[in-house]
């Protein structure tokens, strides 16, 4: 969980000062992950879609 926190709290501060929203879907996405953390299976799933935000919040910042 603790990784999932530092997560969560890096991608935050990105959308913050770069003001791209992906970023903050992303650390959504990865809070979910971290709370459905019991079912393996449903937190990978949720941990790979706040990955894919976070690819597309950064495809936005370097302006792809």
């Amino acid at each position: 969980m603790g990784s999932n926190y530092f997560w969560r709290k890096a991608l935050m501060e990105l959308a913050v000062v770069s003001r791209v929203e992906g970023f903050n879907a992303a650390a959504r996405w990865v809070w979910y992950s971290a709370l459905v953390g019991v079912v393996p299976v449903v937190a990978a799933v949720l941990a790979w879609v706040a990955y894919y935000h976070a690819w597309r919040g950064f495809g936005v910042l370097m302006g792809v």
